[in-house]
């Protein structure tokens, strides 16, 4: 029998959807393709790539004649196909990073629509520039790096079950879309893409409609093929160079990360308490006046419902993986998109509600960040008018370069930043001083997609 489905199984639009993707395309590439790569994690994604294509080792990646191991790799197919078609690397790595971060940019939104919290395009845009924003900050995604493309795919699969709750019937081919979307993040990064898509997966169904054993039984299929996906790249390249290379896959490194050997990433199990929060800035001064009108019972039953799916997306992660030893605030990065979500929710919630505490901390927060958008278009041209032979040391440090990076160019483009941000933030302030949270939520997101693209 056909489970009813919820009235908030809402139909997406694929315009906003396109717009979203449009604006991570637009903030991200110019940034990405006008620095070098000098994180370390970076470099060795670019030269396992390089060197699979010049040696011929597609199936094991090596680097520098040694077998890497670290992660699957998809990231590196993707990267070696890419550079068949632009013929640089280093433009290869950022085009694949930037178009799967934009699709999942876009799917955010569309998860948003689909449970109720976004309704409109408005705020599927809102939630789209307040996740793009949060990835940026927590782990800069105009970076060649493994966590940007899992948590993308781990939403292109979260979105595609969105399609298979809000149907009684035809479900067969979301359910397909989301299985790819899930082994593609399992052979990007391996079983933990499993674990962070489970959660999204039946805290948005439960936003739609009643979770039935059927569907549980789908879930388990889909995430058995997506676990299948990195297994069966282990037990062929285990049969290439020996099958010590599948006890280091499948049991070593997971045991490692769990039992806190990993050094460079273990730490205690309140780091995320002190760490998450940075990393969800400037976004994170939204949350405690969401928290306020989530708490005041502001919104329908839909909106309820869909909150509700968002605590069971978030709380579990975050829980689960603080006792796990190996921490980095890239295992955490899927949860930018329930975040992304809450605050969209405060905004629409502070809009409609009454003088309430919770607008309140809402409309403070989004006034500060105006006062600090008009701060750096005061700021901002009086820095680009400094000295060059004073100036030049600071920025080299700052860009991490040891090239001349204090260029006319690098100047014109403060000077125009500050004048751009300085109108906008002046607006902002205005209509967060006259109680217009939706308003200003809108120049305070132009403001962040605006100073970091």
């Amino acid at each position: 029998m056909d489970v009813p489905r919820s009235p908030t199984a809402r139909a997406v639009t694929l315009g906003p959807l396109l717009f979203v993707a449009a604006l991570t395309v637009l903030t991200h590439l110019p940034q990405a393709l006008s620095r070098t790569a000098w994180k370390r994690d970076e470099v060795r994604v670019l030269e396992v790539s390089r060197q699979m294509r010049e040696y011929g080792h597609t199936l094991v990646p090596h680097i520098n004649g040694e077998l890497y191991s670290e992660k699957p790799p998809f990231l590196n197919w993707m990267v070696r196909g890419a550079y068949e078609v632009v013929g640089d690397w280093f433009m290869a790595g950022h085009l694949v990073v930037v178009l799967i971060v934009a699709a999942g940019a876009a799917a955010t939104a569309g998860i948003a629509a689909g449970i109720g919290i976004a309704r409109g395009p408005l705020a599927m845009g809102l939630v789209g520039a307040f996740f793009i924003t949060i990835l940026f900050v927590a782990e800069r995604t105009v970076q060649v790096v493994f966590d940007p493309v899992l948590t993308s795919f781990v939403l292109l699969g979260v979105f595609a079950w969105v399609g298979y709750a809000g149907r009684s019937g035809g479900r067969v081919v979301p359910w397909i879309l989301a299985t790819l979307a899930v082994s593609a993040a399992a052979l990007t990064k391996g079983p933990v893409a499993m674990l962070q898509a489970a959660f999204g997966i039946v805290a948005v169904h439960l936003a739609i409609a009643r979770f039935t054993w059927r569907d549980g039984a789908a879930l388990l299929g889909l995430l058995g093929i997506a676990a299948a996906a990195p297994l069966a790249w282990v037990f062929f390249a285990a049969l290439d160079v020996g099958w010590w290379f599948w006890d280091h896959m499948t049991v070593e490194q997971t045991a490692s990360r769990l039992s806190g050997k990993e050094a460079p990433h273990a730490r205690p199990i309140y780091d995320y308490l002190g760490t998450l929060p940075v990393a969800l800035l400037p976004a994170m001064l939204l949350v405690p006046g969401a928290i306020g009108l989530a708490h005041e019972g502001v919104g329908d039953a839909r909106t309820r419902r869909a909150l509700r799916s968002l605590a069971i997306w978030f709380v579990p992660i975050f829980v689960i993986f603080s006792f796990i030893s190996g921490k980095r605030i890239g295992y955490l990065l899927p949860l930018a998109a329930p975040a992304a979500m809450f605050v969209v929710y405060g905004v629409f919630a502070a809009q409609a509600s009454p003088d309430r505490l919770g607008r309140r901390l809402l409309i403070l927060a989004l006034a500060i960040l105006a006062g600090i958008a008009i701060a750096a278009g005061i700021l901002l041209p009086v820095v680009a008018a400094l000295p060059g032979d004073w100036i030049a040391p600071h920025a080299a440090k700052a860009f991490r370069a040891d090239t001349e990076v204090w260029s006319a160019a690098l100047r014109w483009g403060l000077a125009v930043l500050g004048i751009v941000l300085l109108p906008i933030g002046l607006l902002g302030f205005k209509a967060a001083h006259s109680g217009q949270p939706l308003r200003a939520a809108t120049l305070v997101a132009m403001i962040l997609c605006t100073s970091w693209s």
